[in-house]
């Protein structure tokens, strides 16, 4: 059961890291053109 729970929490980590890339790469395309003009 442990070892169950475990995988799960590594899983909730990686999609957790995934989003606030996700996040980070949409912040950045937004302010992209900003920084060309």
């Amino acid at each position: 059961m442990a070892a169950i729970l475990a995988q799960l929490q590594e899983r909730d980590n990686q999609c957790k890291a995934g989003l606030s890339l996700r996040a980070i790469i949409k912040s950045v395309q937004l302010a992209a053109p900003r920084l060309i003009n």
